[in-house]
């Protein structure tokens, strides 16, 4: 196999299913549509991801990104074939045809990370391992792919249903998007659960402005979860140092005591509430798909807001989304820092803007307590075990 170049096989899906899932930052999709996609992959081609440094041979191939778009609770049980429907149309506009040889996710998910695997597996594409994110998020402007790069082919951007029905979305903006395709997504005949093809262009500048290497860390999360679950030393030392590339924070262990979620204009809007053992409080983290914000009833401000993301991770090392978490659950809630990117003026102006939305006006320049290497946090979990 050739440097840089990865075989996608089962175990490895199987281990980014659930990595995905715990750093979406509670959205990206159910970890049941993960599943689904990954059965979907294993009937399909062989899937290669390329990871970075990328060769000049890859930089010059023409990419695009897939994605669902949506409620985190909906899949469309043909929603492979909506994402055909979706990257043919729009490939036929632009007069690519099979011009277009590699796929990128547009966040970290369970669902929309592996969406382009799914994609790929019956059009025989490749992937490249990095997205417009490292984690999920509510909206298409707050993708770096959107926020820091000057995209060429912005419009259209062609939404699908597993049905065929397909539509090509033009906007003057990029950033009116997200407002013209939600509300298609949750007409009758999408069902709340759409498949998108945006953006395509050279491999090379879609990488300038994504974030690198979030497939494989993912992984190797995924992994790290497994060796603990199964007492596995192995498992665990090689996935540490992948895993340690992030900065997290314990934020809660506790008794989900609340859950509540209703769908509205194509997103799913939750409260969580936890009761924390580790201190006398209650902790409460607003939705929206994904975890936007979290209080304490102690403190004066929030504890973690977006751009990091608020992760769960169940007393057996399993991890959760908010369409799998419920009344009842033992949690750790751990705060990831988010990468460098998602810290640029238009997408902390993005992510605040939404928090406001859910409620909250104060400041966000608050101060995170100390933040350790994700996978060694992780791993000291187990004393709680």
């Amino acid at each position: 196999m050739q440097k840089n170049k990865i075989l996608l096989d089962e175990m490895f899906l199987r281990r980014l299913v659930y990595g995905s899932a715990f750093l979406g930052s509670g959205g990206g999709g159910s970890i049941i549509a993960g599943l689904k996609f990954l059965d979907k992959i294993l009937h399909g081609s062989n899937v290669y991801l390329l990871t970075f440094p990328l060769s000049v041979k890859y930089q010059s191939l023409r990419g695009c990104i897939v994605c669902d778009i949506g409620s985190i609770n909906e899949f469309d049980p043909q929603q492979d074939l909506a994402l055909e429907y979706a990257f043919k149309d729009l490939l036929k506009y632009f007069d690519f045809r099979d011009s277009v040889k590699a796929l990128f996710p547009i966040e970290t998910g369970a669902e929309n990370t592996l969406a382009p695997i799914a994609l790929a597996s019956m059009l025989d594409l490749y992937v490249i391992d990095g997205d417009g994110a490292g984690r999920a998020i509510p909206t298409l402007p707050l993708s770096s792919f959107s926020a820091l790069g000057i995209i060429k082919n912005f419009t259209p951007v062609a939404i699908a249903n597993g049905e065929g029905d397909v539509m090509l979305v033009k906007s003057k903006t990029q950033e009116s998007f997200d407002g013209l395709l939600r509300p298609i997504a949750g007409l009758k005949q999408f069902r709340n659960s759409a498949s998108l093809a945006l953006w395509p262009d050279k491999v090379k500048d879609l990488s300038q402005t994504c974030v690198p290497g979030t497939i494989t860390r993912a992984m190797y999360c995924g992994q790290l979860f497994q060796g603990i679950r199964e007492q596995n030393t192995s498992l665990i030392n090689d996935a540490i140092p992948k895993v340690n590339s992030l900065q997290g924070m314990l934020l809660a262990k506790g008794l989900v005591e609340e859950m509540q979620s209703e769908e509205e204009s194509g997103f799913s809007f939750a409260t969580i509430k936890i009761k924390n053992q580790l201190r006398k409080e209650m902790i409460t983290i607003l939705a929206q798909n994904e975890n936007l914000i979290v209080y304490s009833d102690q403190a004066d401000g929030p504890i973690a807001t977006a751009p990091d993301s608020i992760c769960y991770l169940n007393s057996e090392f399993w991890p959760l989304t908010n369409s799998e978490i419920k009344k009842g659950d033992k949690v750790f809630l751990i705060g990831v820092i988010a990468d460098k990117r998602l810290r640029s003026d238009p997408m902390i102006r993005g992510f605040k803007e939404l928090i406001n939305n859910l409620g909250y006006a104060g400041q966000l320049d608050f101060k995170y307590p100390e933040t350790k290497k994700l996978g060694t946090l992780i791993l000291e979990l187990t004393k709680y075990k």
